[in-house]
């Protein structure tokens, strides 16, 4: 039967066994600071030469479309979750 509400339930009822802390590995990104309110940078493990940086809002509309930098300025962009797309992968922060 169908139910609402809270029930209690734990990770390994839905087959999952262990929650661990992604680490840098072959093409990703880091994001500092994770939430911010001003500006954050991009720490990435392989070439970003020719790069280009998007950023979308969660309707998937692009807010900015530059060239691969280190810093990135979010000031203008209203608090909410936000998409970070470089060569087709993608990486979630939040703007506060």
């Amino acid at each position: 039967p169908y139910m609402s509400g809270l029930f209690p339930a734990k990770l390994s009822d839905f087959g999952i066994i262990s929650v661990k802390e992604s680490e840098l590995t072959e093409n990703q990104i880091h994001i500092h600071p994770n939430p911010s309110s001003d500006f954050i940078e991009l720490k990435s493990d392989f070439t970003t030469e020719n790069l280009i940086v998007k950023i979308f809002n969660l309707y998937g509309s692009k807010l900015i479309d530059i060239p691969y930098t280190n810093k990135i300025d979010i000031k203008s962009l209203p608090s909410g979750i936000y998409f970070l797309e470089v060569n087709q992968q993608y990486w979630k922060f939040i703007k506060m």
